[in-house]
C-alpha cells in the first residue's frame, strides 16, 4: 500500500522505447493546454495523455496553430490506452508541440471528469491505488461544486504535494486524515501587494516563548509584552521597527511573510506542548488576524505565507474525537445574514431575526443573534442526535441579553403519543441554575446552581460512562448519575424549547454536540480558540 509521501506512480516514456529522454506521461483534466511526447522515430505520431480523452481542440508548432493533425484513442505499445496526435507529415526537430483539449473522463459515465474532487480522487484510487472509495469524498465534493478543474499532472513529486496542488488551485486545503479529503475555504479578493511587510501590534505573549518573525522587506513590531526573558529572532530585508518589547522564552510562535502580514491588537497565549491541546505543527498559509480576534496557540505553530489569506480566528488544534461530532456550528458570517453553517454538512434553518452579528463574539469575530421573541434554528431529526444511554457532550458558548428568565438552548424533544411520553433531550439556561432534561417516556430533570450575568460564559453537559456532568467556564457544577435520552423523531431546536416556549435571549456562539465522547469529567480550562474541524 503507498503512502502520501511516496511519488505519484504515473508511467514514462521508458515503457516505448529507448531512443527519447525518459519523461512522465501526463495525465489532464478539464480544458487544458499541454506539451506533446514523441512517439514514432518519424516524428509523426506524438501522445497528449496517457488516457483518451473527451476531445481535441488545437494543435500548435511554435505557437502556430496547424491543421494538418487527428487525434485518436488506442493502446500503445504497453498495451495502454493513450490519447494519440498524427501529423500528415512529420513535425521539425526541436519544434516545440503542444495540443489543447478536454482531458480524462469517469469510467462510468464517459463525461469529463471537471469536479476538483473527482480529480482528487482518481488521482488518488487510480493512478497512485491507494484504498479511496469515490464516496469517501462526497461531502468535498458538495463543496466543489461549482468549480471546474482544469491542468495535468506531469510529475513524480509525492502524492501528497499533488493533492495539495489540486486542492490549492481553487482555494481548498487538502488533508489525508480531513473528513471527505478536502475543505473549501472562502477566497478574498486581494490587490497585490506592494512590499512584502510585517507589522505586529500590542500582542501579548506569555511566559515561556518565543516570537520568531522573518519578513524580506518591513517588520514592525511594538508593544509585545512577556517575561524578562528576552528572545525575539526577527530577520528583515528592509526597514525593521520594534518597540515596547519584552519577549519570552520556550514553545515557538514563527512567522515568515513573503507578503504583507498583519497581527493587529490580537492577544496571543503561545503554551507549552504539554497543555490540553498538544503541540501544533506544521505549515498554514497566509494569515491576516485584525479587529479584536484572539489568537490563541498551543505547542509549536509555524505560519508561513506563501499567500494571502484571511483568518478571522486562530489556528485551531486537531480533534482526535471529530468523527464523533454530530453538529458543529461557528456562527461565523457576514453580519445580519440569516446563513447557519454546520461543519457536518446538515442544513440549518433559522426562524424569526435569527442572524450572524458580528458586534459581539468569543471566536471568529461573530456569533448567532436571537432576540428572545420567534428567533431560533431548527435541523432535521438526525441519528446522530440520538443521545441513548451513552456517552456525550453538548457544548457551547452563550451571553444573554437579559437574566430573568428560563431560556432553552438545545431541543430534540418530541412526543408522539400527544403528551403522554416524550423522547429526546433538552439543556437550559434558569434565573439561577443549569439544566438538562433526558426523555425516554418520563422526564429526568439534572440541575446545577451557576454564576448569572451578561458576560460569555462556556457551557458544557457531559455523560462518561455512569456519570453525568454539568460545567460552567470549566468549573464542575455538579455531578449526578447518568440519565437516559430517549429517541426524538422531532426536528433539533437551537434558541427555543421543543414546543416552541423558552426562546433564548442574547448571542451563541461555537456549538457542538459529540455523541459516543463524555469530553470532560473534571475541571478543564475553556478553549481559548474556535473548535476545531478536523481530526
Amino acid at each position: 500500500m503507498r503512502s502520501f509521501t511516496d511519488p505519484l506512480p504515473l508511467r514514462t516514456t521508458a515503457a516505448w522505447s529507448r531512443f527519447r529522454d525518459v519523461q512522465p506521461i501526463p495525465h489532464r483534466y478539464g480544458r487544458t493546454t499541454g506539451l506533446l511526447l514523441q512517439y514514432d522515430a518519424q516524428r509523426r505520431l506524438f501522445v497528449w495523455a496517457d488516457h483518451p480523452c473527451a476531445s481535441m481542440i488545437a494543435v500548435t508548432s511554435d505557437g502556430q496553430a496547424i491543421n494538418d493533425w487527428r487525434s485518436y484513442a488506442a493502446a500503445d505499445s504497453a498495451a495502454v490506452p493513450v490519447q494519440f496526435i498524427e501529423f500528415g507529415q512529420p513535425q521539425d526537430e526541436g519544434a516545440v508541440l503542444a495540443a489543447t483539449g478536454i482531458g480524462k473522463m469517469h469510467a462510468r459515465n464517459g463525461r469529463p471528469i471537471l469536479n476538483p474532487a473527482d480529480v482528487l480522487w482518481d488521482m488518488l484510487a487510480n493512478i497512485a491505488g491507494m484504498d479511496v472509495e469515490e464516496s469517501d469524498l462526497d461531502t468535498f465534493r458538495s463543496q466543489c461544486s461549482g468549480f471546474v478543474a482544469a491542468g495535468s499532472l506531469t510529475t513524480l513529486d509525492s502524492i501528497h504535494s499533488h493533492a495539495q496542488a489540486i486542492a490549492r488551485s481553487f482555494g481548498a486545503v487538502f488533508g489525508s486524515r480531513m473528513p471527505g479529503y478536502g475543505c473549501v475555504f472562502p477566497v478574498p479578493i486581494v490587490p497585490a501587494p506592494v512590499a512584502v511587510a510585517v507589522t505586529l501590534d500590542s500582542v501579548s505573549l506569555s511566559s515561556a516563548a518565543i516570537l520568531r518573525v522573518k519578513a524580506s522587506a518591513a517588520i514592525t513590531i511594538a508593544n509585545v509584552t512577556g517575561s524578562a526573558t528576552a528572545n525575539l529572532p526577527i530577520k528583515a530585508a528592509a526597514a525593521l521597527s520594534v518597540a515596547s518589547v519584552a519577549s519570552v522564552s520556550a514553545s515557538m510562535l514563527a512567522i515568515h511573510a513573503e507578503v504583507p502580514l498583519l497581527l493587529a491588537d490580537v492577544s496571543a497565549t503561545i503554551e507549552g506542548a504539554t497543555s490540553r491541546a498538544g503541540a501544533l505543527s506544521g505549515t498554514v498559509d497566509a494569515v491576516t488576524i485584525s479587529t479584536a480576534a484572539a489568537l490563541a496557540l498551543k505547542g509549536q505553530l509555524s505560519i508561513t505565507t506563501d499567500a494571502f489569506t484571511s483568518v478571522s480566528a486562530a489556528t485551531s488544534y486537531p480533534d482526535p474525537n471529530f468523527a464523533s461530532v454530530v453538529l458543529l456550528l461557528h456562527f461565523d458570517g457576514t453580519d445580519g445574514s440569516p446563513t447557519f453553517t454546520d461543519v457536518t454538512g446538515k442544513t440549518m434553518t433559522p426562524a424569526g431575526n435569527a442572524q450572524i452579528d458580528t458586534a459581539q463574539s468569543k471566536f471568529g469575530g461573530a456569533s448567532g443573534l436571537f432576540d428572545g421573541t420567534g428567533d431560533y434554528l431548527t435541523t432535521p431529526d438526525h441519528t446522530g442526535f440520538n443521545l441513548g444511554t451513552g456517552d456525550f457532550t453538548v457544548e457551547f458558548w452563550a451571553k444573554q441579553n437579559t437574566t430573568a428568565t428560563t431560556m432553552r438552548m438545545v431541543s430534540t424533544v418530541s412526543t408522539p403519543d400527544a403528551g403522554v411520553n416524550y423522547y429526546g433531550f433538552g439543556c437550559y439556561l434558569a434565573s439561577t441554575f443549569l439544566a438538562f432534561n433526558a426523555y425516554n417516556g418520563a422526564v429526568v430533570t439534572r440541575s446545577a446552581s451557576r454564576t448569572v450575568d451578561t458576560a460569555w460564559h462556556h457551557y458544557a453537559f457531559v455523560q462518561s460512562g455512569s456519570s453525568f456532568y454539568m460545567f460552567q467556564e470549566g468549573t464542575l457544577l455538579g455531578t449526578t448519575a447518568s440519565v437516559s435520552c430517549g429517541d426524538s423523531t422531532s426536528v433539533l431546536n437551537i434558541g427555543q424549547d421543543w414546543n416552541g416556549g423558552s426562546q433564548f435571549d442574547g448571542w451563541i456562539d461555537d456549538l457542538r454536540i459529540t455523541n459516543g465522547v463524555g469530553r470532560y469529567t473534571s475541571a478543564f480550562t475553556p478553549p481559548t480558540m474556535a473548535f476545531p474541524d478536523h481530526s
